[in-house]
């Protein structure tokens, strides 16, 4: 399978589009985060040119993503269908020396060195691994097929928390 690639260059200044599906178990760096190479991955890239404050030409995408694919609930430790939704703006640069100083950046772009051939299936994999929780979970704490958690079963809840143990004894040495 080949993979999608665009000159930088025309893609921005034609206003060109891109776009295609792609199977995260294919994606070596993400596929570090799922548990399974189940989902879907639907891009839609559209490029464009304009001119800066400076006078320069600046080269931007937007990069939209739509899809799912399968995390580790970190509560429940089951698979967790992680839906993809987002849009990227990216504004492109040809080295290191042409990136704004951190406190000129917007938030609303990010600047990323680019080549003059980008290979989109990469631009997409970086942009899901950046949208990715650094905790996937539903934050019910219920696993899926409804077992009781500990707090349920009479666990953690009825226990006296540790730190009121140290207050108490705080309390008494002052």
């Amino acid at each position: 399978m080949t993979q999608p690639t665009i000159n930088a260059d025309s893609f921005t200044r034609l206003k060109q589009t891109a776009e295609g599906t792609l199977a995260p178990g294919s994606m070596e760096r993400l596929g570090e985060y799922l548990v399974s190479d189940e989902g879907t991955l639907d891009y839609r890239v559209r490029g464009s040119a304009v001119i800066g404050s400076d006078g320069r030409e600046l080269r931007k995408l937007v990069l939209e993503v739509k899809g799912w694919v399968m995390l580790q609930d970190e509560v429940t430790l089951q698979p967790l269908r992680y839906e993809i939704d987002l849009a990227a703006k990216l504004v492109l640069v040809r080295s290191e020396e042409e990136l704004p100083p951190l406190e000129a950046e917007s938030d609303d772009e990010d600047y990323i060195v680019a080549d003059r051939e980008i290979d989109l299936a990469a631009l997409v994999e970086d942009e899901v691994i950046l949208d990715l929780p650094m905790i996937p979970g539903d934050g019910s704490g219920v696993p899926p097929d409804g077992a009781e958690t500990s707090d349920e079963a009479g666990g953690m809840s009825d226990k006296p928390s540790p730190f009121a143990a140290l207050a108490a004894l705080k309390k008494t040495n002052s």
